[in-house]
């Protein structure tokens, strides 16, 4: 789908992100997807896995059983019983939390030739009829014999750091990872957001890593103190050729993530001009993004703190854009007869909801609800049901976050009560267009909340 009368304008752009509907289209979303599986994988692995801990070699009785790569889901339960029985459940946490940060916190060139390396190789995250059981089972031999345990040893990766670190903070308690970081003395100084600060440095580290750019420093600790705003501008500056490769989009999400981090003092013009790009490059999934990040970050509400209507007209007319575009798409394609999935195209448009009665965006809800509520009428009308149903559900979203009584009643009076969400919300809100009375519409408005 095209943004332009010129088909051939920023082809590559279109190409990168052929529809705004179709789910993990991007290249953000598709790797997000993948480090969300594989770190939760690896937290699986690290809790089931047999003796993980141990530093005493395996039995006898135990290598037999290792022989099978086929190890049931009911063995690995034995086994963690097994593990468990010779740490305490606070052990445990302690030993994930000081293998995981040292992974994290591993300079440039350090190598492991540990059971867990092999939990962050990029070929067995990616490969789904790898058993990544019998893999560290497998390892476990080639650690055995030194010489070939050299030969195994890797470099970690800021990939690998980053998925390290996701996986300590779901495996393990927040005291439990700030107690690690004093006593092993990976950081000088401990504050309540160091976690939160590392996370986000090694997230930066391993999307300038998947890019191709250069890193200021491989220290992460380092990484984590940088000025994010002016290393947007640097690599901005230097590096924004990386669209050439299929990777605007991502490129230009990871500058918006820089920009709007410190969350007390935003450069504005590196928002606006961000936001440009990517509607000037054509890529509705991550404008999408981007309005969504916005949104969760809080920037918006910075921006109205601070009385900056140009930020938030910015991310309301990126709003107006996604929607029309899915909105036109969707019809494009049932009239032509190449239906897109209903679930992928109901997905979308919940998320685009969500944007707009997100309270500091600034966009016109009535025209919004009427414009869906006549998408429900249309689809309706040519037996496409399910779409009717979820343009008119979303329709009543919205309309129960109109916070002007007035509007509200006069809206409410527009939504057709062509499915269940419509027939509820007509029920709900006959009070308002009943009331003659302002005052009492206004009470009874407030009565909601």
């Amino acid at each position: 789908q095209s943004w332009t009368n010129d088909s051939n304008k920023n082809s590559l752009s279109t190409s990168e992100e052929p529809s705004s509907m179709k789910p993990f289209s991007s290249s953000k979303e598709q790797y997000d997807q993948m480090n969300s599986r594989v770190a939760l994988r690896i937290a699986f692995v690290t809790c089931f896995a047999k003796d993980y801990h141990r530093q005493n070699e395996i039995s006898s009785d135990d290598d037999d059983e290792n022989t099978d790569n086929n190890i049931s889901f009911n063995k690995s339960i034995l086994k963690t019983k097994k593990q468990r029985a010779g740490f305490f459940e606070g052990d445990l946490a302690m030993h994930h939390a000081q293998e995981l940060l040292n992974i994290v916190f591993a300079r440039e060139g350090n190598t492991s030739t540990s059971s867990c390396r092999p939990l962050f190789d990029e070929s067995v995250s990616f490969d789904s009829n790898n058993s990544i059981l019998s893999t560290i089972q497998e390892e476990r031999s080639f650690i055995k014999d030194d010489s070939r345990a050299t030969n195994k040893a890797k470099s970690f990766s800021f990939a690998m750091r980053h998925r390290a670190m996701r996986v300590a903070s779901i495996l393990c308690p927040h005291d439990v990872l700030l107690r690690v970081l004093t006593e092993e003395g990976l950081v000088s100084k401990i504050t309540d957001d160091v976690i939160n600060k590392f996370t986000f440095a090694s997230f930066v580290a391993s999307e300038i890593e998947a890019m191709g750019l250069p890193l200021p420093h491989s220290d992460l600790v380092q990484l984590s103190s940088m000025n994010y705003s002016s290393f947007a501008r640097t690599i901005w500056r230097h590096h924004g050729g990386v669209s050439s490769r299929g990777l605007s989009g991502r490129f230009y999400l990871l500058l918006l993530n820089l920009c709007i981090n410190n969350q007390l003092s935003i450069d504005w013009e590196l928002f606006v001009s961000i936001f440009s790009e990517l509607k000037r490059l054509e890529l509705p999934r991550s404008l999408l993004l981007a309005c969504e990040c916005a949104v969760q970050s809080n920037a918006l509400e910075l921006a109205a703190s601070e009385e900056r209507a140009d930020i938030l007209s910015c991310v309301g007319d990126a709003v107006n854009t996604i929607s029309s575009i899915v909105i036109n798409e969707i019809t494009s394609s049932i009239e032509g007869g190449n239906e897109q999935s209903v679930q992928d195209c109901l997905s979308t448009l919940h998320r685009i909801a969500s944007l707009i009665i997100a309270e500091p965006v600034q966009v016109d809800r009535i025209s919004f609800m009427n414009t869906y509520m006549a998408m429900s009428s249309h689809f309706e009308s040519r037996s496409h049901r399910k779409l009717s149903q979820g343009f008119s559900k979303e329709a009543t979203r919205i309309l129960a976050h109109l916070t002007d009584p007035h509007q509200f009643s006069a809206a409410s009076s527009s939504t057709s009560p062509n499915s269940d969400s419509g027939h509820n919300a007509a029920e709900q809100n006959v009070e308002y267009s009943t009331l003659k009375n302002s005052k009492e519409a206004v009470e009874a408005f407030e009565r909601r909340f």
